[in-house]
Order: structure tokens, then C-alpha cells, then sequence
């Protein structure tokens, strides 16, 4: 049963890796489903969001996504995915708009210092 549970993990990752090769592609996939992810790296204990990151995330129809204590192994892949969201959120709303967004989401400071 456990290699059954493995095999069908490899399987599924390189599914998804061979549809998304780039945060670009991920990012419109993304856009088109209206299913925008914000990323971010939570540690031990993740951060729990407060009635301003649920307010956020209506608003602009985005969800936050932790991974938690475990990085992705790709983790530039989300940084870049993070960098086109904030670019596209910060063109449709303005940068003074989405001001309540989540700081600690990957690539937000390379994002901040724009």
C-alpha cells in the first residue's frame, strides 16, 4: 500500500510539473480559473490569518497558501509565481489598494523595493 501511495505522488507531481513548467504558465492557468495563490513559508507554528487577510482575500478573489515548516524544493518557482500576482494585482487595483497584503508572502520584498 505505501508504494502504491508513492508511486501515485511521483505520478501526480510530474503531472502537474509537465502542465505548469513556468510560474508564467502556472500564473495564467491560474488567472484564466480565477484561482490566484498568494504563497508564503509559515515555520513551525504558521501564522494565523486575521479578519484583514479574509477581508484581502474576498476582496480580491486571491487565496494565501502556507506551506508551512516544509519549503517547496522549488521554491524560486512560487517566488516568481508570487512577483507576476503582486505585479497583476498592483496594475488592476493599485499599489495603495492591496496595501493590506500580506507582507511575508514569498518575493514580496523584491516586489516592495520596485
Amino acid at each position: 500500500m505505501k508504494t502504491f501511495i508513492s508511486i501515485l505522488f511521483i505520478v501526480n507531481t510530474f503531472i502537474v510539473s509537465a502542465q505548469e513548467k513556468t510560474p508564467q504558465e502556472k500564473f495564467e492557468n491560474d488567472l484564466k480559473r480565477n484561482t490566484i495563490t498568494l504563497y508564503q513559508l509559515g515555520g513551525i507554528a504558521p501564522k494565523a490569518k486575521t479578519q484583514t487577510d479574509l477581508d484581502f482575500q474576498t476582496k480580491y478573489k486571491v487565496k494565501y497558501y502556507d506551506f508551512g515548516c516544509l519549503a517547496p524544493a522549488n521554491i524560486s518557482f512560487y517566488e516568481g509565481y508570487n512577483l507576476l500576482a503582486l505585479h497583476y494585482l498592483a496594475d488592476k487595483y493599485g499599489t495603495e489598494e492591496i496595501k493590506d497584503i500580506r507582507q511575508d508572502i514569498l518575493g514580496f520584498d523584491k516586489w516592495n523595493k520596485k
